[in-house]
């Protein structure tokens, strides 16, 4: 993460803490990683065959859960679900979400929520470098038989309102790519000194 996005990302929690307290400011913390899995393991139970009437779709899920209709409408012959990749040459590795076709697109898919509207790709912040760097862990790793050139980012509302499915295209992605190359270059420059990269 760059500085200038850490040391934003630093003052959105101290004002949190201010408003909610510490012990306010965690509990919501907790909440939010709590319904994020809960909801990752219903979509993921849905892909797997699962029928959407036999889902344990909380009441606090729901709006987000119908946030997510017309997404879940077009996304059809799933490849893969929570995914672990490994990229063999620039040492990273992460869990991706989902590997599906949507609208006829082979896409890795990114599930997020949110209480705030983002109806463009670049009020994500770094979510499309996130996918950037699973999407070439996937086509580098040899456990997966297949070239994803297309991403897609889903965010999900806290007020049910339909979902927002921010197409990447390959060009987009490419562009992705390289920044986070470069982020990848950065962190290895912090770690390890510069002579000892260059042998």
């Amino acid at each position: 993460m760059p500085p200038e996005a850490r040391a934003a990302l630093e003052r959105w929690k101290m004002n949190q803490i201010s408003i909610l307290g510490l012990d306010g400011f965690n509990k919501m913390q907790m909440e939010t990683l709590a319904r994020g899995k809960n909801l990752h393991s219903a979509i993921q139970a849905l892909f797997s065959g699962q029928r959407e009437a036999e889902l344990d779709i909380s009441e606090e899920l729901s709006p987000y859960w119908n946030s997510l209709q017309h997404v879940f409408m077009e996304a059809r012959s799933v490849k893969h679900l929570e995914g672990y990749v490994i990229h063999p040459t620039l040492h990273y590795a992460g869990y991706f979400d989902c590997i599906a076709y949507y609208k006829d697109k082979l896409c890795l898919i990114d599930w997020k929520t949110s209480t705030k509207q983002k109806p463009y790709l670049s009020s994500t912040f770094d979510n499309p470098l996130q996918l950037a760097a699973y999407a070439g862990a996937v086509n580098s790793d040899s456990r997966y038989n297949l070239q994803i050139k297309e991403c897609l980012l889903v965010i999900a509302y806290a007020d049910g309102s339909p979902a927002h499915a921010h197409l990447i295209s390959e060009k987009k992605l490419q562009k992705y790519w390289e920044k986070w190359l470069q982020r990848v270059r950065e962190h290895w420059q912090l770690v390890i000194p510069e002579r000892r990269l260059k042998t």
